[in-house]
């Protein structure tokens, strides 16, 4: 039996660093990220910082959102991640952001500095003291808005569970599985696991 893997801070970034040059590639996070801005209210003047920033997703649509008065700061502990997002962003033009290499466990903000703190797909990789963090920096009556993977139910009309259905009934096993994505949490436990750092007002989308 394999020795199983220890995740450390030094893994996760060499992780993301690997992955990096295919992110942007990937449709999937950049819609999710332009969805995330759309939904949150957010004011045009506004203080934002996205943490788990990645190659800018959610860093760019948020700059765009809160005008030249407004300002962006995105963190990441993936340098190369940091790379490709400063590289997103002098393309777009944009002028209103910062990027930065830090740990969410130790924001280097002082308390009560953002109108909006953002996390696309990454607080599932974090402790406790990030999210504690995340709550510190923000505002009185700020705004957090996170995306995750959901867990489902398995859909009986999904061409792999028809297709299963009718190996069964030729007395063939298909045991294919439809995995859950790392990470997903079933509707309510977002809302329980932000509450329980301090946040309220909590809804689900």
């Amino acid at each position: 039996m394999p020795d199983p893997i220890i995740v450390t801070k030094q893994l996760v970034e060499e992780t993301f660093d690997g992955a990096a040059p295919s992110y942007n590639s990937i449709w999937f996070f950049k819609e999710c990220g332009q969805q995330l801005i759309e939904l949150l209210p957010i004011d045009a003047g506004a203080k934002v910082l996205d943490v788990a920033t990645g190659t800018g997703m959610v860093l760019m649509p948020a700059a765009r959102r809160i005008g030249p008065n407004g300002h962006v700061t995105g963190i990441d502990i993936s340098n190369v991640m940091l790379q490709q997002a400063k590289q997103a962003v002098k393309m777009s033009g944009l002028k209103n952001t910062d990027l930065l290499k830090m740990d969410a466990e130790h924001l280097e903000f002082p308390d009560a500095s953002f109108d909006v703190i953002t996390c696309g797909f990454g607080i599932f990789f974090f402790p406790p003291a990030a999210l504690r963090e995340m709550y510190r920096v923000c505002k009185p009556g700020g705004v957090i808005g996170v995306t995750v993977f959901e867990k489902t139910t398995r859909d009986p009309r999904l061409p792999i569970e028809i297709f299963s259905q009718q190996s069964k009934d030729y007395g063939l096993e298909f045991k294919k599985e439809v995995p859950t994505p790392p990470g997903s949490f079933a509707p309510g436990e977002v809302e329980l696991l932000l509450s329980n750092y301090g946040f309220n007002h909590i809804k689900s989308l």
